[in-house]
């Protein structure tokens, strides 16, 4: 994984070859300043996810707890049984066939393939390890080069978002793009080998398609995609795709325009159908009852934070394994997100960052409140992503008493968040209207 010409000659070959082909890619505009502007993206996602490395590298040195080393290790090993054992890189890879006593010894040589807290639903470990294995034989098994192809993937599923959105945003496309594109953490997060840009990926195809679900009477291929993307989201991390799921149903069920108390109380019932969902889970199967699990998790983090003596730790009250106490601590959940790390807490470069982008959130949150539209025809896709967001921060701030790994399990509500309130303000206008 050092920066050898073996290394990196294989990442500018594929960086020169996706750069010219995003001239031809429909999804990146027509306009030229729209498809520079996701050209930058691309180019700056590069130099962000090198200097994620160079962090990684030679500031936080510890390569066992390290994710864009990890993971990417542990794909190294499925990746060298291409040559020799062709077919068990299939089974590895697609988690399909083959004899458990043949796989074992390259499960064995993985430190990762086995989460040290399973919840019982997804292993989101394996599917970074498969992805990077995947991606191994076109790049030589090249980090970089795996890196620039993740980021390329990335900026295509930003884009087709993007294009989506546009036919419901009619103010400055550059704040439309910006809102989208440019948080520090979701650049940060999603340029290098971890599972934020497979979620955040999954997130844009999965928005993106259901907006056009709602401007076409159908598309097979917007379908096809929303269920890519919700399957991929699901498979990075678990609890963002739920989380995601039942507001997009609602989203493509309720009808754009409808007034708002019929809004409110179609996402209330989906909502409901949310937690009626997770009761009966824990009713049905209860090595699945998902405030058990939120709860176990909430402790392992605890229990890391004493182990690790994580300066950046913070009290959290303990979750009783119940819906109604989840539901109690709500808001407690959603002060932490929006707030941690505290200013008078913050040690370090990367601390102070989160306190920087915390303060930067919520001015603009605040900026767009304060210019909320009345009567905006956006109020459905903006319902629908400011659940979505509630519902990332609570399960962050009632689960994560770590500031650092806080930054990362809210990450993806932030964007999105800002997205809903833009939908439904005044700079959601056309120039001549806002003059008139």
């Amino acid at each position: 994984m050092e920066p050898v010409l073996s290394n990196i000659l294989p990442a500018i070959l594929w960086a020169l070859l996706l750069s010219a082909a995003a001239r031809y890619l429909p999804v990146f505009g027509r306009d030229m300043p729209v498809r520079m502007r996701f050209f930058g993206l691309f180019w700056l996602k590069l130099a962000v996810g090198t200097a994620v490395w160079a962090i990684y590298t030679y500031y936080y040195t510890d390569r066992q707890t390290s994710d864009i080393y990890r993971f990417f290790a542990d794909a190294e090993v499925v990746y060298h049984t291409l040559s020799t054992h062709p077919r068990t890189y299939l089974h590895l890879v697609t988690g399909i066939g083959g004899h458990a006593a043949d796989l074992q010894p390259y499960l064995d040589a993985m430190n990762n393939w086995y989460k040290s807290f399973d919840d019982g639903f997804v292993n989101e470990n394996r599917t970074l390890i498969r992805v990077n294995a995947l991606l191994m034989p076109l790049t030589a098994g090249s980090y970089f080069g795996n890196m620039v192809i993740v980021c390329f993937v990335g900026v295509w599923a930003q884009a087709y978002l993007y294009a989506g959105l546009t036919r419901r945003f009619t103010g400055p496309p550059l704040l439309l793009f910006a809102a989208v594109n440019l948080w520090p953490s979701q650049l940060f997060w999603t340029s290098a080998l971890m599972k934020e840009p497979l979620v955040m990926t999954g997130l844009a195809v999965t928005v993106g398609a259901a907006l056009r679900l709602k401007t076409k009477p159908f598309s097979a291929a917007a379908a096809l995609l929303l269920a890519g993307g919700m399957l991929l989201t699901l498979f990075s991390k678990f609890y963002v795709g739920v989380a995601l799921l039942f507001p997009v149903a609602a989203f493509l069920v309720v009808r754009d325009g409808a007034p708002v108390l019929q809004l409110a109380a179609s996402y209330a019932g989906m909502t409901a159908l949310l937690f009626l969902c997770a009761w009966g889970l824990g009713r049905v199967a209860p090595a699945y009852d998902i405030p058990t699990i939120i709860a176990a998790k909430q402790h392992a983090f605890t229990n890391v934070a004493e182990a690790t003596k994580a300066g950046s730790a913070f009290y959290i009250t303990p979750l009783e394994p119940s819906l109604g106490h989840m539901i109690q601590l709500s808001p407690t959940g959603i002060v932490n997100s929006l707030l941690r790390p505290f200013p008078g807490d913050a040690e370090g470069m990367m601390e102070w960052a989160a306190v920087a982008e915390n303060l930067l959130f919520l001015g603009i949150a605040g900026l767009l409140l304060l210019n909320m539209k009345r009567g905006s025809m956006q109020r459905n896709p903006a319902a629908a992503l400011l659940v979505f967001g509630l519902i990332i921060l609570v399960l962050g701030g009632i689960t994560v008493n770590i500031s650092g790994a806080l930054v990362r399990y809210k990450m993806p509500a932030v964007p999105y968040l800002t997205l809903a309130l833009l939908l439904v303000s005044r700079f959601n206008t056309p120039v001549r209207e806002a003059r008139t």
